[in-house]
């Protein structure tokens, strides 16, 4: 179970994880009465069985995956799957290939909406997704406020995703996804995840135009990751040379010499 942390998430996922991959719907009134799912019209065969066996992927197990046959199934052709995403934009189609994965991998990329609150329940899934993500840390009290301008940034960028985070509550990760913790609001745009993370860190007034600007700026290469540095060595004439991040590409990558370094922390007995 990688779910919320929490009674309804938990009962939630028992109950989908104790019954069938997918519930029948037996009339066109249960159908009518699905505003979030995914729903597969047709009988059985390899197309209905991989959109069963999709059912049971991992990534998309907070959905409920249903089947509509005969009667219910109406006029719509066999083997179309529809996405009804009430409260994440409109419902989709699937036009990809018949597979597990693939149905699953579709799911999942359309599962997130415009802009979210972003907390340790969904941050993995944003971090699975592999796209690059906007996160505006913000006071819970101011963030209904910028809900309209990440909107909108987000209908510009539609291969990026933007949310929110309660800079209050995580106020560590403000300075962990690169931000100085001065500014608040302030935005951290992540690409990679993990040790090879590098944020590109926004920290004027937010504004579309601003939020634009940046968008613009990282496009073209204007803007860059800034690492983090200690202050450059006012006096640096020992026998060994001291690096700090400010200085590591002119010394370190000068094709001119060799350079041997020791990455080492203070604190550390072995080093």
């Amino acid at each position: 179970y990688n779910g919320a942390r929490d009674t309804d998430g938990i009962v939630s996922w028992v109950t989908r994880k104790s019954g069938p991959a997918t519930t029948t719907l037996e009339s066109d009134e249960e159908l009518a009465a699905v505003e979030q799912g995914v729903i597969f019209f047709g009988g059985e065969g390899d197309a209905h069985s991989a959109f069963v066996e999709s059912a049971d992927d991992q990534s998309v197990e907070r959905f409920t995956f249903y089947t509509a046959s005969g009667e219910t199934q109406g006029d719509v052709e066999d083997g179309t799957i529809v996405f009804k995403r009430d409260g994440l934009g409109e419902d989709l189609t699937y036009d990809g290939e018949v597979d597990a994965e693939s149905i699953a991998r579709w799911v999942f990329e359309n599962s997130f909406p415009k802009v979210a609150q972003i907390s340790g329940e969904n941050f993995m899934d944003y971090a699975n997704l592999g796209q690059p993500l906007n996160m505006l840390f913000v006071s819970p009290d101011d963030a209904e406020q910028y809900t309209s301008i990440l909107e909108a940034a987000a209908d510009a960028q539609s291969d990026e995703k933007f949310g929110w985070i309660d800079a209050d509550k995580f106020a560590q990760q403000v300075e962990a996804f690169g931000c100085s913790g001065d500014v608040i609001p302030c935005l951290s745009r992540v690409s990679v995840f993990g040790r090879e993370m590098k944020p590109i860190v926004f920290e004027e007034e937010i504004t579309v135009e601003s939020l634009a600007e940046f968008a613009a700026g990282i496009a073209s290469g204007d803007i860059k990751y800034i690492p983090k540095s200690e202050p450059v060595p006012e006096d640096n004439d020992a026998p060994v040379t001291v690096i700090v991040g400010d200085t590591f590409e002119d010394i370190v990558q000068d094709e001119s010499k060799d350079v041997f370094v020791e990455f080492y922390a203070p604190w550390c007995g072995h080093c």
